[in-house]
């Protein structure tokens, strides 16, 4: 597994080059709402932002994020509203004439631009440009058990419902909660968790509680995006032996997980995910390692993880294939594996993910998803 991700990280940083594109976003209903000419997947260069009626609202030049030179604003009825002089995101000079110059000590050191013309000002229609309408139709990684670092600013929750068949109890409840917030190539993403286990008709263990917070970096590999990550697990409550056996039984529903349910103070985690499309095909593999602190005697004790999905359809509708290890590096070698098939639907405003998972013990999960990208 180790490896693995360092194969990965080497391969990667001797083959990665500043990239230029041009990356658009649309509104639901086709129209242009973004449009940046990127570098390494960060605005740089000029932008432009229309208003939700087709009206352009704003043009001008960013650099490594940040608004950085001369911004021409509209209302949203497309009249001119201000010109604007910025130096990394701070707004250092503003004139509501549009026939001003910029004084000439913000001048220098910051891109300037011409008012822009008729055609700027016109939305384009989405859906008659094959370029944005490919971007648009295309699949994105909408998985149960793969790493939820690896997809855009979103925020979600997923319950999850199995049979928990090799424990000889009742049904266990698995409850997520996770959100995922980029800017540009960086990220951060936290995740509450927790696991409801029926021993009998009359009481129900609860699970550790765990939190994951990470912090995650996205890279541009030709077709494919790396996106890498670390942070640390860390209990916040139920840490006794019968929080630990409830969280066992969920961990069998996303084995990437596992490491909230051993008896540790504190897990470190890294890891890194590849994923890459190509017209209906999305693929996605994981690679990464949870360090368990203090779990034993050995002070580190080390999980590992190997995941890889693959999806088939359209950015609205999908159907998903997962297939999710976690090894325990050291000692008893215990493994946990589990397959899920699923789908998902892709609304205006929310997602939707249903998937049917089926571990090596035998028991069989339902997992539920809804979600926002953000």
């Amino acid at each position: 597994m180790r490896v693995l991700v360092a194969l990965l990280l080497v391969g990667c940083a001797g083959r990665l080059a500043p990239r230029t594109a041009m990356d658009r976003v649309a509104y639901p209903n086709g129209k242009a709402r973004f449009e940046f000419a990127l570098r390494d997947g960060v605005p740089n260069g000029r932008g432009k932002a229309w208003h939700r009626n087709g009206k352009l609202a704003s043009a001008g030049w960013y650099r490594d994020g940040a608004r950085h030179g001369q911004f021409w604003l509209f209302h949203e009825d497309g009249t001119f509203a201000a010109q604007a002089i910025y130096f990394d995101n701070a707004e250092v000079w503003r004139s509501t004439d549009e026939n001003d110059t910029p004084p000439a000590e913000w001048g220098e050191g910051v891109t300037l631009m011409d008012r822009p013309t008729a055609t700027d000002a016109t939305s384009v229609n989405v859906e008659a440009d094959t370029a944005w309408e490919d971007e648009r139709k295309r699949p994105r990684p909408y998985f149960s058990m793969l790493d939820r670092t690896t997809a855009p600013a979103r925020a979600g929750a997923q319950i999850g419902v199995s049979n928990t068949k090799e424990l000889g109890f009742g049904a266990t409840t698995r409850v997520d909660v996770f959100g995922h917030y980029r800017v540009g190539a960086y990220g951060v993403f936290a995740q509450l968790s927790e696991t409801f286990l029926a021993v009998s008709d009359d009481m129900t263990l609860s699970g550790r509680r765990a939190a994951v917070v990470a912090g995650t970096h996205h890279l541009p590999v030709g077709p494919a995006t790396l996106s890498l990550n670390a942070g640390f697990i860390v209990p916040l409550g139920n840490v006794d032996g019968a929080g630990s056996v409830a969280s066992y039984a969920g961990a069998e529903q996303r084995p990437s997980d596992a490491a909230a349910a051993i008896p540790a103070p504190l897990s470190l985690r890294s890891g890194a995910s590849l994923t890459a499309s190509r017209g209906i095909v999305l693929v996605q593999v994981d690679a990464g390692i949870d360090w368990l602190l203090g779990a034993d005697e050995r002070g580190f004790d080390p999980l590992g993880r190997a995941n890889i999905g693959v999806g088939l359809g359209s950015r609205s509708t999908m159907l998903t294939a997962e297939l999710a290890n976690t090894l325990h590096l050291a000692g008893s070698h215990d493994r946990l594996q589990a397959l899920a098939l699923g789908g998902t639907l892709v609304f205006p405003i929310l997602w939707v993910t249903t998937s049917l998972v089926f571990s090596d013990s035998g028991s069989i999960s339902f997992l539920g998803s809804v979600g926002r990208d953000l």
